[in-house]
């Protein structure tokens, strides 16, 4: 991933081209924004993320 991705000040993610559109990547600010771990996220669709 570039790192401007990374330095975005926005949050930001990077999903699959899929109907499940799993979490590829994130960057910190979106992890601080919705208040998960990284762990939580990549490789699951947003229906399987439990907030």
């Amino acid at each position: 991933m570039p790192e401007v991705f990374y330095r975005n000040p926005l949050p930001s993610a990077v999903n699959e081209v899929s109907e499940e559109a799993r979490y590829i990547e994130v960057n910190d600010v979106w992890l601080a924004f919705f208040g998960l771990e990284r762990d939580q996220v990549l490789g699951r669709a947003l229906r399987e993320i439990e907030t």
